[in-house]
């Protein structure tokens, strides 16, 4: 069953992929059919009375979502036929007929029903490397029993109980970022190569996770230049990916193409990095209070720990940065938000509002516009059976710009997430339209150290400078890969 799935899932891929492939530019003749939704009924409808949009002959819709932006701006197509459409529709995307939610009930209904082992899809680029190399993959890649079981360990670990030690791990690399920024600061500097400096925060963050704060301080030196050439190649990881999404990997490959020569040299060169520093961490590991030392006490095998820490380190690069880099947009073009998180003198206050900060970012910028799931099994959503096997795509950028839900839905508002401003029924809706880590058993595992040390970096940041965005041009929201700024963020400090 699970094999059936995740051939399924790696078809599901090429599919995603098959749409953003077409070059040709032709007009759609296009005509929406629209259905309505049998909430309201007891009779049950099919997979195929999904409202639609019917595209011309063999390409589909492919020229309307090439005349909305293409692959760079498709959550605003998808946003776009939500609005046509409804909370639910169908799309063929290539051979693959995938369904997509933006109603928050939809969304959790489907969650609900997704199984023991719950699948979701991945990069084609990612699973073809590692079918072509024969190479063993952490959580993130593993399915079945064998993620339930490293999933159940890690849930322990890094969702439950105190976690006052990742918070401490989180300090440590903040601290270190502000004084580096300080220099450019008293220079006057807009901070040069922001994204690359935004990834090595983040696997410094991890390193410090893995190891505990007091290690990680005191090895950090000694890792510098291993951990540079690891930022640089995480970095190239995403970027090639991201060129990977015009023409298949397995095609690229046959035919030698650069795009896949590139991507295949950069995974190369992280896992050989990677792998070289996990092997070193864990044979001088002196338990410590990081993640490593405490997946040694729950028994986990050596291989499975390399495995699982090293996937970390490169899964949290592109993600966790680019939160990071829009996080630093908002914030930095909002002085009275600025003014407001300087001000709050009670700790408590300060982490209530910092936390508003963070969650209106992800909303508005959710760098995973798109959660996945290959259903397990049928479920019936709005009136419609849809089959075991069926891709459905959640609409997280739709349903967090949803007006019944936000007011002034496009406005950068951190207040909305106030209790003082909203009752709980409110406050509910919110919550469940807006899932940046996901939901369900299958959720993002590194939510809690991603929440902190966002919430962490930020705040320092504030407090040490005031923050100006001196772009000229307007930054819009794009796709490659994740959500990413179409122009480089330009940001000066001054130091307070």
């Amino acid at each position: 069953m699970i094999s059936n799935l995740i051939i399924r899932r790696r078809r599901a891929a090429s599919a995603m992929f098959a749409l953003k492939r077409s070059s040709i530019l032709l007009h759609e003749e296009a005509s929406l059919t629209r259905c309505i939704c049998a909430t309201s009924s007891s009779v049950v409808l099919d997979l195929q009375d999904i409202p639609t949009a019917k595209g011309v002959p063999f390409f589909g819709t492919v020229f309307a979502m090439l005349a909305k932006g293409g692959a760079e701006k498709l959550h605003e197509y998808v946003d776009f036929r939500h609005k046509q459409l409804g909370p639910i529709f169908r799309e063929k995307v290539g051979p693959v007929t995938s369904v997509f939610l933006c109603d928050p009930k939809d969304m959790r209904a489907v969650f609900s029903s997704e199984g023991k082992y719950p699948v979701h899809l991945l990069p084609e680029a990612w699973t073809f490397y590692n079918e072509t190399f024969n190479v063993e993959r952490g959580i993130f890649f593993m399915d079945g029993e064998e993620w339930l079981q490293n999933r159940k360990i890690l849930n322990k670990l890094l969702l439950k109980g105190n976690l006052d030690w990742i918070g401490s791990a989180c300090d440590e690399v903040c601290e270190d970022l502000v004084n580096r920024w300080s220099v450019m600061a008293d220079n006057g500097q807009i901070i040069p190569d922001l994204e690359t400096q935004l990834y090595r925060w983040s696997i410094d963050v991890m390193l410090s996770v893995i190891l505990g704060a007091k290690e990680y301080n005191s090895v950090k030196n000694d890792l510098n230049d291993i951990v540079n050439d690891l930022a640089a190649n995480i970095y190239l990881i995403f970027k090639t990916s991201a060129k990977l999404q015009l023409v298949s990997a397995r095609f690229a490959s046959k035919l030698g193409l650069s795009s896949w020569r590139n991507f295949a040299k950069a995974m190369d060169r992280s896992l050989q990095l990677t792998n070289t520093l996990m092997t070193r961490l864990i044979d001088n590991d002196r338990n410590s209070d990081g993640l490593l030392s405490r997946l040694k006490n729950e028994n986990v095998n050596r291989t499975d720990i390399l495995r699982i820490l090293a996937d970390f380190i490169i899964a949290a690069g592109d993600t966790t940065a680019y939160t990071m880099e829009w996080l630093l947009y908002v914030v930095g073009s909002d002085k009275a938000v600025q003014k407001k998180v300087r001000s709050l003198q009670s700790t408590e206050e300060a982490s209530s509002y910092l936390r508003s900060v963070v969650k209106e970012s992800l909303r508005l910028y959710p760098v995973a516009p798109f959660i996945t799931r290959i259903l397990t099994q049928g479920v019936t959503v709005k009136g419609f059976n849809i089959p075991a096997g069926t891709l459905v795509v959640f609409s997280i950028y739709t349903s967090g710009r949803d007006p019944h839900v936000f007011e002034n839905p496009q406005l950068f508002i951190p207040e909305r997430w106030s209790r003082d401003s909203n009752n709980n029924n409110n406050l509910v809706s919110m919550q469940q339209s807006t899932l940046p880590f996901g939901f369900g058993s299958r959720s993002c595992i590194g939510k809690k150290v991603a929440e902190m040390q966002l919430q962490k970096t930020i705040g320092k940041i504030v407090h040490s400078f005031d923050m100006d965005v001196v772009n000229k041009d307007e930054i819009q929201m794009i796709l490659k890969m994740v959500a990413v700024p179409s122009n480089h963020l330009r940001l000066r400090l001054i130091r307070l």
